[in-house]
Formats: C-alpha cells, structure tokens, sequence
C-alpha cells in the first residue's frame, strides 16, 4: 500500500463525512423554508437557481462518491505490483468532476447574485447555503485538487497509473 494511501483516505473521508453532509442540510434547510413560506414571484428565478444547484450537487457528489474517490484509492494499492493494468481512468474521472464542480460553481454565483438583488439577509437558509458553498466546500475541493497535483507529481503510483490532473481552472474556486 502506498504511503499516501492514509492522507487520500483521510481527506475523501472528510468530504464524505463532513462536507457533503453539511451541504445537504443547507439544502434541506432551503427546502423547509420554501415548503413553509409564501415566496414572492420576484424569487422565482433565485429558487429555479436552487433547484439545480440542488441537482448540480447531487451529480458532483454522485460522482465523486461512486467514482472518482474509490478510482483514486484504488491506485494507491497499485504499489509494488508492477505492469498492473488500470481499469479506472482516473485522471478522465478528475476532470469530470472538475467540470461538474465548476457548472455548479457557476450556479452559485448566479445564485449569490440573485439573493444580493432580493437583499437577503445573512441568516437566511439561501444566504447560508450560498455560504457553504463559497467557503467549505471551496475550500474542501481545492484542498482536493491540491492534493491530487501532489500526489501526480511524487506519488509513484499515480505515476504508474498515468493520472496526470488537470491543471485548476480559472472559473473553479478562486472566484469565491
């Protein structure tokens, strides 16, 4: 087993267990508030923007948990075993999820925009929602792609498995 095998876990754990659950109850959050609350014609687009957010974050979480985390711990245990023969193409299952991530990405911001033209407070459910997207979840991939361009660079694993990554692109997480 390679030695970077316990950081992958540890970090794909996290998400899994920390992160992905802390935005479902953003979500759920908003959907209560709209199931209990009579929303105004003039919100009608920031809630359309919600819902496929909601469907955005479903694919990137989807993704990622079925594919690409297993994908990548999977090379981990490719240590020693020479001419081991990759399955899973990771670095195509990478740039996947990095294209998901950055629709959704985008999604967010055009959500953030409409909730600062409707002048939402911050202790709104949308206003919290939008922050945990901007701050955790940001965070949380880029430390996520960071870890992948090291271990693309001194991991010989990943070296064997030919899974270079995508370079981070300008419309990821820099924006927010």
């Amino acid at each position: 087993m390679c030695g970077h095998a316990s950081s992958g876990k540890e970090i794909s754990e996290r998400i899994l267990s920390e992160l992905y659950p802390l935005i479902d109850g953003h979500i759920r959050s908003v959907e209560c508030y709209l199931e209990q609350s009579a929303v105004c014609s003039e919100a009608g687009l920031l809630f359309d923007l919600f819902y496929r957010v909601k469907s955005g974050f479903e694919a990137v979480k989807d993704h990622t948990t079925q594919l690409v985390f297993p994908a990548v711990l999977s090379v981990f245990g490719t240590k020693n075993k020479a001419g081991m023969p990759f399955a899973v193409p990771v670095a195509v299952l990478q740039q996947e999820a990095v294209a998901k991530e950055a629709v959704l990405m985008q999604l967010i911001s055009d959500m953030e925009q409409e909730a600062e033209w409707l002048q939402l407070p911050e202790s709104h459910p949308v206003a919290c929602l939008l922050t945990a997207f901007t701050t955790e979840f940001a965070s949380c991939k880029k430390e996520w792609q960071r870890m992948l361009q090291h271990w693309n660079s001194t991991c010989a694993c990943f070296a064997a498995a030919h899974a270079p990554l995508v370079p981070e692109t300008t419309t990821s997480f820099e924006n927010h």
